[in-house]
């Protein structure tokens, strides 16, 4: 446990704070853990899915038909 030790610190707070840093550092293992455990397959499957759509994803864009231009509002009576 490493706490620097000050007199007029009640020790409940500091056991609260190695607490809160326990309970911190566990998350933080859970995820790696969690990450480990999804990110290769995650990868994958964003890979192949890509490699199924490149040709649309890679094909230069078609110039689809022009909107018609909105009516002009005249302001001036």
């Amino acid at each position: 446990m490493s706490f620097i030790y000050i007199p007029e610190m009640p020790t409940a707070i500091v056991l609260d704070i190695e607490r809160r840093r326990n309970i911190a550092r566990e998350v933080q293992a859970e995820t790696e853990r969690r990450r480990s455990r999804t990110g290769p397959t995650v990868r994958a499957r964003v890979t192949a899915w890509i490699d199924r759509h490149r040709s649309v994803l890679e094909a230069p864009s078609q110039p689809g038909p022009r909107p018609r231009p909105r009516p002009r509002i005249s302001t001036h009576f």
